[in-house]
């Protein structure tokens, strides 16, 4: 059994993985959202590496322990980091793959440029249609206008963002601190922002059909009371991936592999069995 804490240099910059599980085991790649990092997975990652899985857990660009990088945060950017991840690490064959919130588009976008790749998708929360009436997206979008929002009101909505992740934030009070220190690196904004302006505007639905159309095991998890991207809003992600299997977890929000996460594993588990 390894388990290894390491940065890559690939060709936009330095990237942190962490990879457990025998190295011959099937190969589960897990990728975070919009403002966490791969700490996010903390509950899943060992338990999927204990019952014998290959589990990678990686920062995308701007997160974590991964290098601020200048370039648009955009699905050019996301699905190249993703490939030269696996392509490091010599992993050719297909892999299971795991997006949460804008992760999960990200999973997708990649899923779509190299079908070949995919063993099976889960979604959890995940991210599609682009939020039109997302007002902190439409104000981060021009420029000068953005940075100077981003300047002012970023820090207090990522302080208030883990804290609403939750169905219940009170058996999580250290979570806020732990999530968001590595957005303390000055240059985090700007990533965040360049995501917001980028990645989450762009129109993923042909990503989608193209892996609705996939012959691989599909799942996507939501949580009953997500308030971050609602119920109602992953219907319509559900509605762009008919051929998945869809559950609901209760007494969870936007997190639930972290608030349910027993129940989580045995679902994702079950769903990596085929």
């Amino acid at each position: 059994m390894k388990s290894e804490k390491s940065i890559l240099n690939l060709s936009s910059g330095r990237v942190s993985y962490e990879d457990a599980g025998p190295v011959d085991g099937p190969v589960v790649l897990l990728v975070h959202g919009l403002a966490g990092h791969k700490g996010i997975w903390d509950k899943n990652f060992h338990a999927l590496a204990d019952a014998g899985y290959r589990t990678i857990r990686i920062d995308l660009y701007g997160r974590g322990q991964s290098e601020r990088v200048q370039h648009p945060h955009n699905s050019t950017l996301y699905i190249r980091q993703v490939a030269e991840v696996l392509g490091h690490l010599q992993l050719h064959g297909p892999v299971h793959l795991v997006g949460l919130s804008m992760g999960g588009a990200v999973v997708t976008c990649f899923a779509a440029a190299y079908p070949d790749r995919v063993a099976s998708i889960c979604l959890v929360c995940s991210y599609g249609p682009v939020k039109q009436d997302d007002a902190l997206i439409r104000l981060a979008r021009p420029p000068v206008l953005g940075e100077a929002i981003m300047g002012t009101l970023g820090p207090a909505v990522l302080r208030l963002a883990p804290r609403r992740a939750f169905h219940d934030p009170r058996p999580h009070k250290a979570f806020t601190a732990w999530f968001t220190a590595p957005l303390a690196e000055p240059r985090s904004k700007r990533s965040l922002l360049s995501s917001m302006r980028h990645f989450l505007r762009e129109d993923h639905k042909q990503a989608f059909d193209t892996v609705n159309a996939l012959a691989v095991p599909k799942l996507v998890v939501w949580g009953r009371h997500d308030r971050i991207l609602p119920l109602s809003y992953g219907l319509q992600v559900r509605d762009w991936l008919p051929t998945a299997h869809w559950e609901v977890l209760e007494q969870a929000g936007h997190l639930p592999h972290y608030e349910q996460h027993e129940t989580f594993n045995a679902l994702l588990k079950a769903h990596l069995r085929g």
